[in-house]
């Protein structure tokens, strides 16, 4: 993929850019998107693992997280997490306590996406050895690139599709828990945005839960929403914007990020 583009929106972080997780999540998003990846708190973390002595402990967590295949595994981090920030937590003050729950969300978010990584190939490799040819998934991987605009051609979906089944796109959602009736809407925004890489009408998004030895799996047509893909694009257009300012120089870049939380949350709600 030789195309340049200046903002490349990956479609499975276009709710954080958004900002359905929240202020601080939207911002390295946004960080990340002008090329200037920084924590939200910047050392934050870093210094009260150190001040702790839990830094080694953390990032031996992280990196079991990395690994994660099961729901007991999730749990057991999620026990191991909380044991190891207990003592920090109690008594503590709430900027202390804040810190501990930005850590541990943020270790069982790595759980999660492990998770899913981890059982999608599974699945797909299960999914195919059962079923006739014309039925199993192809082409796994394969990167999709189309900008938002032809007119203006500084932002692109760019990503890697699950694969197709035949000439429909696929969309596979390992789930930790049980199947969904509905979708919730940051996968909606991320299947759309695949559907307009592809030129999709329609995308069909394999769900599958694993319990002890069983699977479950369940199949729902998504079809491209008109009226939701604007939306979105009037959004992601606000978001860019935003960007634009932000990126203009690195006197303007280093003023937001010195700002408080509540001031870039304030900021973001007013731009975007």
């Amino acid at each position: 993929m030789c195309e340049y583009v200046k903002y490349k929106l990956k479609p499975s972080e276009l709710a954080e850019l958004l900002g359905e997780w929240g202020p601080r999540r939207q911002f390295e998003a946004i960080a990340n998107l002008i090329k200037e990846p920084v924590a939200y708190e910047p050392n934050t973390h870093a210094k009260f693992l150190a001040d702790h002595n839990l830094t080694a402990h953390w990032a031996k967590l992280q990196s079991d997280a990395n690994l994660c295949d099961t729901q007991d595994h999730i749990a057991h981090l999620s026990e191991m997490a909380t044991q190891a920030l207990t003592a920090a937590v109690n008594g503590s003050n709430l900027d202390v306590q804040d810190t501990c729950s930005s850590l541990r969300k943020s270790l069982i978010s790595r759980a999660h996406r492990a998770y899913g990584r981890n059982n999608e190939r599974r699945f797909v490799c299960n999914f195919n050895s059962c079923a006739e040819p014309a039925k199993q998934i192809h082409s796994q991987q394969q990167e999709v690139f189309q900008y938002l605009s032809d007119d203006r051609k500084t932002c692109a979906v760019v990503g890697k599709i699950d694969g197709f089944m035949g000439k429909e796109l696929i969309e596979i959602k390992p789930r930790t828990d049980c199947l969904r009736h509905e979708l919730p809407t940051h996968e909606l925004m991320q299947v759309h945005a695949y559907m307009f890489a592809t030129g999709k009408e329609s995308c069909t998004v394999i769900q599958c839960v694993r319990r002890l030895d069983v699977e479950a799996t369940d199949m729902m047509q998504v079809r491209f929403d008109q009226h939701f893909w604007a939306s979105m694009l009037q959004r992601i257009q606000r978001v860019v914007g935003f960007a634009d300012q932000l990126s203009a120089s690195p006197l303007t870049w280093d003023s937001f990020k010195s700002c408080s939380t509540e001031e870039k949350k304030r900021l973001m709600e007013t731009y975007i």
